[in-house]
């Protein structure tokens, strides 16, 4: 996240707006001024009461060997381990299944709409969680205002840290490759650019491969514009270019 200056192979250049493919092998739109932010929604549900059992199972099982019951210390040690995991699996997946993490991550972006009428916002869905892209004008990446932005959205720490370091913002564009079903990594293992020429033509073989399984996703898709204000004609520039790449209009399983 924090590579200063991006050394990645350009795909494509559109002015200072380029696509590069990364050190996995997908696709990254660059831009210098035109803003995105990625909220990623939580994994784990956030069901920490489950800990808590885990907790109690333990001191349990310390009551239970200061009792002398070595059977019962030892089935607490392990409920203590697999059981308060295995809850929150459960919770956290009848809550994925219900959309609640989608319902209040949808929600913060559009309580920062309603406080910011004059900004517009394309909300995306993807794998992950959202990506918003900001239409009324454009930012550096050092703006107090795109700090706020990312804080009150909740944006992902990675991505605040890499348009810091990296002084631009950034959206992939293509599919990760392991969620499309790319067994292999594309090389060279490491994020160097130049590769070697006794390395390209592998690195050719896996990108034909990767373009192949990729035309089957999409990497975001389109959920609805919030705000009032006027659309920046820089931003609605690289907004296109975004959601051509991305698919992002498609009924494509996303990835």
């Amino acid at each position: 996240a924090d590579g200063v200056p991006i050394r990645e192979e350009i795909v494509e250049s559109h002015g200072d707006v380029v696509v590069t493919r990364n050190s996995y092998g997908a696709l990254c739109l660059n831009t210098p001024d035109v803003l995105f932010a990625d909220v990623d929604l939580p994994v784990g549900g956030g069901v920490n009461f489950f800990r808590w059992i885990g907790l109690f199972l333990i001191l349990a099982g310390v009551g239970a060997y200061l009792a002398r019951s070595g059977l019962v210390f030892a089935l607490g040690v392990v409920a203590s381990f697999v059981l308060p995991f295995a809850l929150e699996r459960a919770v956290a997946a009848v809550r994925r299944a219900r959309g609640v993490e989608e319902k209040q991550g949808l929600a913060q972006i559009r309580a920062f709409s309603e406080a910011h009428p004059q900004w517009v916002l394309r909300v995306y869905r993807t794998p992950a969680g959202f990506r918003v892209l900001v239409m009324h004008g454009t930012f550096s990446p050092d703006d107090p205002a795109v700090t706020a932005f990312f804080e009150a959205l909740g944006t992902d720490r990675v991505y605040v840290l890499m348009c810091e370091k990296q002084k631009c913002f950034r959206a992939r564009v293509s599919p990760k490759p392991w969620r499309i079903g790319q067994k292999t990594h594309i090389l060279p293992s490491r994020g160097v650019w130049p590769v070697s020429p006794e390395v390209a033509p592998r690195r050719r073989a896996w990108i034909a491969e990767y373009e192949s399984r990729a035309r089957d996703f999409a990497s975001c898709r389109f959920v609805e514009e919030l705000g009032a204000g006027r659309l920046d004609a820089r931003a609605e520039a690289v907004r296109r270019l975004h959601d051509d790449a991305c698919r992002a209009h498609s009924d494509l399983p996303l990835a």
